[in-house]
C-alpha cells in the first residue's frame, strides 16, 4: 500500500492544492486454492432459486435469494476462501429491501473484505416494488468499510423494464430512491470489474 500525490505547477511557478491518492498494488491472481466454485447444489442448499421471472416470483422465494447470496458469500469467506464464483448464467431475481441494513429475512449483498465475488455471467435482477408504503430501497450490493473487495463479470439490473407496465404513478414514486451498488465507510481499493449495470432509476452507484 502506497501513497502518491499529485501537484501542477505553471510557468510562473504558482502551485496548485496538492493531492494525495492511496493505491494498492498486488497481484489480481487467486489461486485454485483460495477460489471456491458454487454448484447447483450449493445454490439449492442455500435456498435459493434460480430462474424467477416477473410472473412466477414469490417475495418468499426472493428473499431467500438475497439471503442465500449473503450467507453463502460470507460462509465461504469464513472457510478461508478469498473468491466465489457462481454457477455460470443463473438468473438471481431479488426483491426491494429496507433502508434499515440489519432486516434479517432481507439484506443487502454486504461484501467482506479481501474477497471477490464472480458473477460467472449471471444477472441479478431486482424485481418491481408494487406497495408505495414502507422506506424500502433498490441497494442490490454493498461494499461497507471493505478494503480490497470486488464483484466481477455478470450483470446488476433493476426493474425500469418490468416497471413500465405500470401506471404514470407508480413510475414516479420512490421504489429505487438511492442506488444499485455503494460503497460506504471506509472503504479502500473495491472495485466492480466487467460488471454491467442497466435499468436502474435511482443511481447506478454511489460513493459517500
Amino acid at each position: 500500500e502506497h501513497t502518491i500525490s499529485l501537484q501542477a505547477i505553471d510557468k510562473l511557478g504558482r502551485k496548485s492544492q496538492r493531492i494525495f491518492y492511496d493505491i494498492l498494488i498486488r497481484s489480481y491472481y487467486i489461486s485454485p486454492e483460495d477460489t471456491y466454485i458454487a454448484t447447483l447444489n450449493d445454490i439449492a442448499n442455500y435456498n435459493i432459486t434460480l430462474g424467477l421471472t416477473y410472473d412466477t416470483a414469490t417475495e418468499k422465494a426472493m428473499k431467500n435469494n438475497r439471503l442465500g447470496l449473503n450467507n453463502l458469500v460470507h460462509d465461504k469467506e469464513a472457510e478461508g476462501y478469498k473468491k466465489l464464483v457462481l454457477p455460470q448464467g443463473g438468473v438471481y431475481r431479488i426483491m426491494m429491501t429496507d433502508r434499515d441494513s440489519f432486516i434479517e429475512d432481507n439484506p443487502y449483498l454486504d461484501m467482506p473484505s479481501n474477497f471477490t465475488l464472480d458473477l460467472n455471467d449471471s444477472i441479478i435482477k431486482l424485481h418491481p416494488l408494487l406497495d408505495k408504503d414502507g422506506d424500502t430501497v433498490n441497494i442490490t450490493a454493498r461494499f461497507n468499510h471493505c478494503f480490497d473487495s470486488h464483484i466481477i463479470n455478470g450483470t446488476l439490473e433493476g426493474d425500469w423494464d418490468e416497471r413500465q407496465n405500470f401506471s404514470s404513478e407508480f413510475m414516479e414514486f420512490e421504489g429505487e430512491g438511492t442506488q444499485n451498488v455503494s460503497f460506504h465507510g471506509n472503504s479502500k481499493y473495491c472495485t466492480l470489474r466487467n460488471v454491467t449495470i442497466k435499468h436502474v432509476t435511482g443511481y447506478n452507484v454511489f460513493s459517500g
